[in-house]
């Protein structure tokens, strides 16, 4: 919003706001402006109950910190109104959720029902509030929690809304803690330290992890099926050991290994020449896969000793 835009809204006093918040408005103070959630404060992703504490008050900070940019835009359409705040800010409203009062189930504005099991009173509110351990606690008046589909109707006065006098806090001193704050946020949205650096940033690792946990699923499912189709070809496996353990250090250069080595090259020599016999590649991947297939039931047989014992 401009500031000819922001200077064309209508001026609303602190009474008004007050009377307003009385008649069941949540009206809540972001940048000046006055907006009122009422609405859509039911379907708010964070909880119509962080609205509700909020009403009366100036949540610049807590609205610029936890919303984005696209929803702080839509919100322009819920403005109602402008504040003016001088060097202490907005001095905030008690929302009526922290009297202990929700919304009455009548309906009706200006109706309000004992929600809390404490409340302050009128009374306390009026007094000074000091933050010295060493003063007095301030009492709380108990009351009993309205049970039944028709709760006793409570009659919320302006003034009511009025906070207790904060004797030990600098308002203005608070202001510029807050000032301070937007001012150091601006600084780090204009250098796009808040933009993420991709759509799935800071997601890969996860991403990969459940790649990998869906892979496995799959594998397992099948796991007990392949566990056959891999021992049907068990006999390519020996050759790769058996050779790599004739041709290492380990076995004797003597008379016997000759004889072995001279059995695989006979061996080999055969089979290739039936392979060669046969008229197509076609016939020739077929001989040597059932050729090699029918004897897996070995496989199988020396694989389930072996785990047996």
């Amino acid at each position: 919003m401009s500031a000819a835009e922001k200077s064309s809204l209508r001026l609303l006093d602190r009474a008004e706001i007050a009377t307003r918040i009385t008649q069941g408005q949540q009206l809540i103070i972001y940048r000046s402006k006055v907006l009122n959630t009422t609405p859509w404060a039911p379907y708010h992703p964070g909880g119509a109950l962080a609205l509700l504490h909020f009403v009366g008050r100036d949540a610049t900070d807590e609205i610029s910190a936890y919303h984005s940019e696209p929803t702080l835009q839509r919100m322009e359409k819920f403005v109602v109104g402008r504040v003016e705040m001088d060097e202490k800010g907005w001095l905030p409203l008690t929302p009526p959720i922290a009297l202990g009062l929700v919304r009455h189930p009548d309906g009706v504005k200006g109706h309000w029902a004992k929600e809390g099991a404490i409340t302050l009173g009128q009374a306390i509110l009026q007094q000074t509030i000091s933050l010295d351990p060493s003063s007095a606690p301030i009492p709380a008046i108990p009351i009993e929690r309205t049970t039944g589909p028709n709760p006793e109707v409570i009659t919320l006065h302006p003034a009511q809304l009025e906070p207790p006098t904060m004797a030990n806090i600098d308002l203005r001193k608070e202001h510029l803690r807050s000032k301070s704050y937007q001012e150091l946020r601006q600084r780090i949205v204009d250098a796009g330290l808040f933009k993420p650096p991709g759509p799935l940033a800071g997601y890969g690792t996860d991403i990969l992890r459940y790649l990998l946990l869906i892979g496995t699923g799959a594998y397992l499912f099948f796991k007990h099926k392949l566990y056959y189709v891999v021992l049907s070809l068990a006999r390519f496996n020996l050759y790769a050991n058996s050779y790599v353990y004739l041709l290492g250090p380990k076995p004797k250069r003597d008379g016997f290994w000759l004889y072995e080595l001279a059995g695989i090259a006979f061996y080999w020599t055969y089979y290739g020449l039936i392979l060669r016999s046969q008229p197509t590649w076609q016939m020739r991947v077929g001989y040597l896969l059932i050729s090699h297939i029918m004897a897996s039931p070995v496989h199988v047989q020396v694989s389930a000793w072996h785990k047996g014992i």
